[in-house]
């Protein structure tokens, strides 16, 4: 059990942390440095040790770096996309840039299937690919599309992002169902993502159906914590909800 002080120097150590976490992480230093410790000290009124405890645990996320005589800087720039844009409904996902890793016709697994309305084993288009920010990998993305649909994605580029792919396709999303959960990479997605295996991703699991709602698309996507992040906004009323795909 933590002793009682202990505990609760721990707490204000987190709550530092997550302050200027969300602060690097909203691209609040523009300039990449951070204040120094007495300038931390006054404007959140914590003591030296728990200012650099909390700038410890940031370090050790990998978010910034600390430099003796020089100061203090963020080292990771993570990109936010909204969750709406991530799901491809609102068609306003910016430019990305893509490495396709591979394409090719194969047995549709059975989870997949079933999610595609399919027979196990049946054909199904897999399409394997990498999204860069900054020039280094922070998305791995595999598709399985059915056919007839999978027929029209063939033959067609993957040049900025998945969605504009299905766009060119002719493919039209009626609606998408996402599933988001923490994981650590593997061996495959940690040499893809360039990262040590262990390390934290964010697991995507997503449902791409037409105006028919009949679904069309499965997609799974391993992203990495450090590089990515998501962020929603909605109103009383919006008729928001959630359930699993």
């Amino acid at each position: 059990m933590i002793p009682p002080g202990r505990f609760s120097r721990l707490d204000k150590t987190r709550h530092l942390r997550d302050a200027l976490r969300s602060e690097v992480l909203s691209g609040a230093f523009r300039d990449g440095r951070l204040p120094s410790e007495t300038e931390l000290m006054t404007h959140y009124s914590s003591p030296r040790q728990t200012v650099r405890d909390a700038l410890g645990l940031l370090r050790d996320e990998g978010l910034i770096d600390r430099l003796q005589g020089t100061g203090t800087f963020v080292v990771i720039r993570r990109e936010a996309m909204p969750l709406l844009e991530a799901q491809g409904v609102n068609g306003n996902l910016h430019r990305l840039v893509v490495r396709e890793l591979r394409r090719e016709v194969v047995p549709l697994p059975p989870p997949v299937a079933r999610k595609l309305e399919q027979e196990p084993g049946a054909p199904g288009l897999l399409v394997d690919y990498l999204i860069f920010g900054e020039g280094q990998p922070w998305s791995l993305g595999t598709n399985y599309v059915r056919f007839p649909q999978a027929e029209a994605l063939r033959d067609i580029p993957l040049h900025w992002h998945w969605y504009e792919l299905l766009e060119r396709a002719g493919l039209t999303i009626g609606s998408s169902s996402f599933l988001i959960e923490a994981m650590v990479a593997d061996e495959s997605v940690a040499m893809h993502l360039e990262c040590s295996p262990g390390s934290p991703v964010l697991a995507f699991e997503q449902v791409i159906r037409d105006e028919e709602g009949i679904p069309f698309d499965v997609a799974f996507g391993r992203s990495r914590g450090d590089r990515f992040a998501l962020f929603s906004e909605a109103s009383r009323g919006s008729g928001f909800g959630a359930r699993l795909p």
